[in-house]
């Protein structure tokens, strides 16, 4: 396994972007054995970080910058193979194998919906505007109204979606793979399109990862060198900003780590509130960074 390497708590890596200049930042770490191994997924709100555990039976919660929260809400809720969590100002979302629960900001259990009787496993939401939930399995999408949690539509999916990586831009739903697919609720129906580019295939091919979806762009890293990070246009067909640095070369994963990850990065993005955080999260630790203008 590779080396924790211990570095400056201020580690800014400069980015040159048409005459601007980002930096990533370290901002700070925390490590737990409650951490149960790598962790699943993340959600942030007001600078307050919620992820999933390895096993998926916890949320913990931090600050963004790794310290510990006064008082951890959900230290008594548990989960059954928790994979995704939402977070926005009136609830936590989660979702795991029997259902996608509401909790408050304080732990406290509002709503449930069963997932486990619907037909299909489901394994990625993601919440438009506060007014509507897209629940995704590998050929079929639910949608559900955010407030009243009443079931819109229940279709099966134009395509058939690898289902190995999701993503959303908060418009639509990308489904990430040999083919880029979008899937949107318009007009009481879900619309499926295969947007695939020679761009997008090409990047692919080279080993880049499709990380984040930014504004009008997304953000991509090389999946065995997380040295380099770049800005992909809406239309997919070029790149309009390369990142001089990302994560340090000391970083990059080891064989071991690679075998561990099966195509699923421990170096994760999240666009949350106009701001961009980055975590990278080896073995029972996570380190927080963020991308910002200098």
């Amino acid at each position: 396994m590779k080396k924790i390497i211990i570095f400056s708590t201020y580690l800014l890596l400069n980015v040159v972007v048409y005459g601007q200049t980002y930096s990533l930042s370290l901002k700070g770490s925390y490590s737990s054995s409650s951490i149960n191994g790598y962790v699943g997924d993340a959600a942030f709100y007001n600078d307050t970080c919620y992820f999933i555990s390895g096993d998926g039976k916890k949320i913990l919660m931090t600050k963004s910058n790794g310290t510990a929260v006064s008082t951890d809400y959900f230290a008594s809720a548990t989960f059954n193979g928790a994979m995704k969590i939402y977070a926005d100002d009136t609830y936590i979302l989660v979702l795991d194998f029997d259902y996608l629960r509401y909790y408050t900001k304080k732990g406290e259990l509002k709503y449930s919906i069963d997932v486990a009787t619907s037909g299909a496993w489901y394994s990625y939401f993601w919440v438009k505007n506060k007014k509507e939930i897209m629940l995704v399995s590998v050929n079929r999408i639910l949608i559900y109204d955010y407030s009243t949690r009443e079931l819109l539509k229940n279709s099966i999916s134009a395509y058939k979606l690898a289902g190995n990586q999701f993503l959303n831009d908060g418009n639509k739903l990308y489904d990430v793979d040999a083919r880029l697919i979008t899937c949107e609720y318009k007009g009481g129906t879900i619309v499926a399109s295969n947007i695939t580019t020679p761009k997008y295939l090409s990047l692919r091919k080279n080993g880049d990862y499709l990380a984040c979806f930014i504004n009008n762009e997304s953000l991509w890293f090389n999946y065995f060198d997380r040295s380099k990070a770049f800005f992909v246009n809406s239309d997919l067909n070029s790149v309009v900003r390369n990142c001089t640095s990302f994560l340090p070369s000391s970083k990059n994963p080891t064989d071991d780590d690679l075998y561990i990850e099966s195509g699923n990065p421990q170096l994760k993005v999240y666009h949350s509130q106009d701001k961009t955080y980055v975590i990278n999260a080896p073995l029972n630790k996570v380190e927080f960074y963020m991308l910002e203008k200098k």
